[in-house]
């Protein structure tokens, strides 16, 4: 019974179904890029461990930001794509920030249709059918292959290494440019700019990985584990629906 329910939300209820297979072209070209950029991200990093060069490590910052801005086009593409399928196919009227709750709201209506049909709309087997799928997800899930904690314990000392680098480099007083070389406070000045350019790209790194949190279900749904990740929407999709029962109730 559950498996059925869950082939029926694959088919009919998911977001794959729903949103995504209606902008075939787009959603592949979508994907195609999200993993090309992230194979170019992590070559890069393994090539900036063995190289430690500090130019190497500019032009890589450099060019990561670049693609970040040409991902969040992608993204601001992608979510008038969404609003225009729910408008085009499910006369739905959504703006590009909010398409994916109204997209929720016709999966909900889907599988509750199926549900009623089925003899399954009731608060327990709801309940079982939720402990079931969340069941099968422990069972299914890939481990993720690199710590975050590891990934943050190699770039720190590599980041700290660069940035000794910098300040070395433009406190060298040949290096200091020529407009300021003479003024009293030249260093002062080098090191005030060095230190905005920084933190000015640390801000960009938070918002990249913001980015990245805004793309890490779809990421895990296309490259990790697809079946666990419909199975996850689907348990949201009848706790949305479970929730309901609550409401009649109160």
């Amino acid at each position: 019974m559950s498996e059925k329910l869950f082939t029926h939300y694959k088919s009919n209820a998911s977001f794959q179904a729903l949103i995504y297979s209606k902008m075939d072209k787009f959603y592949n070209f979508y994907k195609f890029f999200i993993f090309f950029v992230l194979c170019l991200v992590v070559l890069a990093l393994l090539t900036g461990l063995i190289l430690q060069n500090t130019l190497f490590y500019m032009i890589f910052i450099t060019s990561t930001i670049f693609l970040l801005l040409v991902i969040y086009q992608l993204i601001r593409i992608f979510d008038k794509k969404a609003m225009g399928v729910l408008k085009n196919h499910y006369s739905i009227k959504s703006s590009p920030s909010d398409w994916s709750r109204y997209a929720s709201d016709v999966s909900i209506h889907y599988v509750t249709e199926y549900l009623i049909e089925n003899n399954l709309y009731s608060r327990w087997k709801i309940e079982r059918l939720i402990s079931g799928f969340e069941k099968d997800n422990e069972k299914n899930k890939i481990p993720p292959l690199v710590a975050p904690s590891i990934i943050l314990a190699v770039s720190v000392p590599n980041l700290t290494q660069l940035l000794l680098h910098v300040y070395t480099f433009f406190n060298d007083n040949q290096n200091i440019p020529l407009y300021i070389q003479n003024q009293s406070g030249a260093k002062i000045i080098v090191n005030g700019v060095i230190f905005a350019v920084v933190f000015f790209i640390s801000l960009l790194i938070v918002w990249g990985i913001s980015i990245f949190n805004r793309l890490k279900e779809e990421i895990r749904e296309v490259f990790l584990n697809n079946e666990g990740s419909k199975r996850k929407g689907l348990i949201s999709t009848l706790e949305s629906i479970l929730y309901q029962f609550h409401e009649i109730e109160s």
